[in-house]
């Protein structure tokens, strides 16, 4: 169970193929096997890390104050740690905060990010959403129940149609080992509710995709200013897709991430150019 104490913490990674490095980085309440779907066809292409924020998986959760630049310091350590050259970044949600942070922060020491169903400053509507399944967390509520509340919020009209996908997504969640502790979940949604890069975003240089379901009512808002104001950015819209397009269409999103890291033989989809 490799682990590598970064920043006071230990945290657990795991590193998968060759190639290119390639960090991914997961969101809010989510740790590194979250990426399940898409690992597979990724490390046939890149050398890809994954791991488990602090407060998450099998990584320390500390009990003190968190923020999104903290853990940008987590990553930015770890991959200095285990040697990674200008690895190129995909965030996800409050991963793509993190990814965010390092883009505008530290973009000479990575080639391209991808901010995949991120925000800008999370919404009213979805901050009321995270703090209600706090509580339920903090009530004993069965992870069962609380996974299935989340369902709305996380998947697809389509997806949410297929009783099968259903008990598939619950299933997939109670069998982590390691769910997230209450202390977890609350030092992370501290992290994710301070974040705020209405003033700093659009300075952002380094080459950006920018990936949106456009059924996410999570977070709804933020990716196409993203693309608009950081130069050069490219957008690209999955339809009919929710919060999470790397778990309702992996190989589609695999594609999508792979042609913009720069494995051309993989089709050309159609970026919107800001």
């Amino acid at each position: 169970m490799p682990k590598i104490n970064v920043n006071g913490a230990d945290l657990y990674y795991e590193l998968h193929g060759s190639g290119d490095p390639l960090i991914l980085i997961a969101g809010f309440n989510t740790d590194s096997l979250f990426w399940r779907p898409i690992l597979p066809l990724l490390q046939k292409h890149f050398r890809v890390l994954v791991f488990d924020h602090r407060g998450a998986g099998k990584s320390d959760c500390p009990d003190i104050p968190y923020s999104i630049e903290m853990l940008a310091q987590d990553v930015l350590k770890l991959s200095d740690l285990l040697d990674l050259k200008r690895p190129h970044v995909l965030g996800h949600s409050m991963g793509g905060c993190v990814a965010q942070m390092l883009a505008y922060q530290h973009f000479e020491l990575f080639d391209r990010f991808a901010i995949c169903n991120s925000f800008i400053k999370f919404n009213p509507i979805s901050t009321h959403v995270v703090k209600f399944l706090f509580h339920l967390l903090q009530e004993g509520i069965s992870l069962r129940n609380r996974i299935e509340g989340s369902l709305p919020w996380i998947f697809s009209t389509d997806f949410l149609q297929s009783p099968h996908k259903i008990e598939g997504a619950i299933n997939h969640g109670l069998k982590n080992p390691h769910p997230i502790t209450l202390t977890g979940y609350k030092r992370q949604l501290e992290a994710l509710l301070g974040f705020d890069s209405n003033e700093w975003f659009h300075q952002i240089e380094a080459p950006t995709l920018i990936i949106n379901g456009m059924e996410d009512i999570l977070c709804p808002y933020d990716s196409e200013k993203l693309a608009k104001r950081i130069r050069g950015a490219k957008l690209f819209n999955f339809p009919h897709m929710g919060h999470v397009p790397m778990i309702e269409e992996p190989k589609e999103f695999s594609r999508l991430v792979m042609h913009f890291f720069g494995m051309h033989d993989y089709p050309t989809f159609s970026l919107h150019q800001n």
